[in-house]
């Protein structure tokens, strides 16, 4: 009367809608880094600095530039090398490893990258994107562009439960 129904189905199906209602990702997979649309320039901002995963919790701006070539495969302040080709960038003070989606502010392009290194070292400069990100920013020609960044995730260390603790 009734089919039966295949729960190992049922719960990944429900995995599958709660990850694209919260914006989530699967392990390994990369999260979404070029967008030809105009961006919003508006921020949500959360009471306390918290909100949802996955959501701007702080704006801040300037002008980018990118990583000269001969950077290539020189180590990064994480220590790994730096990738031109990969989503990544250099911030002063935001955690290894936060998310952070740069909006061109001259063209609306935006990319999302990783901060991989420390700087930029030049005063009035915000942050340095691989060329990459550059070149989805539209900026190669000039060098630098004027931008906001949107703070996606910061990281946050996994905490390691051993047995007995």
């Amino acid at each position: 009367m009734f089919r039966s129904i295949n729960t190992k189905a049922v719960i990944v199906l429900f995995a599958a809608q709660a990850m694209m209602f919260t914006g989530a990702r699967a392990a390994g997979s990369p999260p979404s880094h070029h967008h030809s649309l105009k961006a919003k320039t508006t921020t949500r901002h959360h009471a306390h600095g918290h909100g949802a995963p996955g959501t701007a919790r702080k704006s801040l701006s300037g002008i980018a530039s990118y990583y000269a070539d001969r950077f290539h495969g020189r180590k990064t302040s994480s220590g790994h090398p730096y990738n031109k080709t990969a989503w990544t960038a250099a911030h002063r003070t935001l955690p290894l490893g936060t998310w952070v989606r740069v909006i061109n502010d001259k063209n609306g392009h935006s990319a999302v990258v990783q901060i991989t290194d420390r700087g930029p070292y030049a005063k009035n400069r915000v942050i340095d994107l691989s060329r990459k990100a550059a070149v989805a920013l539209g900026m190669t020609h000039s060098g630098t562009a004027p931008v906001h960044l949107e703070v996606m995730r910061e990281y946050q260390p996994t905490r390691k439960i051993t047995a007995g603790a």
